[in-house]
This record gives C-alpha cells, structure tokens and sequence, in this order.
C-alpha cells in the first residue's frame, strides 16, 4: 500500500507530465542538453514561458540546471525513466 506522501508525490509527477508545454520541452531534452533559447524557439513557446515550466520539471528533479557561459542549459536526470513514461503515455493514446 501506498503512503500519502507516495500518493503526493506521484501525483505532482503526474501533473508534470500533464502539460503540452512541458511534454514538448521533455522530448526536446531526450535528444540532449539544450538551454532555454533553443527550447523557446524549438517549442515555439517564449522563454519565460519555457523557464516557467524548466523550473517545474527541475522542482520535481525531472530535469537539472547547469550554467555554461551565460546561459542556463538544461538535461535530463533520469533519461530512460522520462522516456518510458512519455512512450508509454503515446501508447495509451493510441488506444
């Protein structure tokens, strides 16, 4: 049996994955490290827009944050995890 906490938390991990938005940005960061301004422009989302969502996915340690000159860029922490989930979300849409 699950905890409360355990509910919570994959709830929020649910949500994460509940936004176009972020699912975009998710399978933009399966092909590698990007910083915001590619994210923006390949999403077709703003860059604050995109920070906005970064920093979600960052909160629930989906993706991680590093600096390279003076930009922010951004990966995956758990790649095969991130794209089981996303496969198996398309699968399920197909049915």
């Amino acid at each position: 049996m699950l905890s409360r906490e355990q509910i919570e938390d994959a709830a929020s991990l649910a949500h994460a994955f509940s936004s176009t938005t972020r699912m975009q940005i998710l399978l933009e960061l399966l092909q590698g490290e990007r910083c915001v301004e590619e994210l923006s422009k390949l999403t077709e989302y703003n860059a604050a827009n995109c920070s906005q969502h970064l920093q979600l996915l960052r909160r629930l340690k989906i993706v991680r944050a590093f600096r390279r000159g003076h930009s922010n860029f951004y990966c995956l922490e758990h790649t095969e995890h991130v794209r089981s989930v996303l496969c198996a979300l398309s699968q399920q849409s197909e049915v």
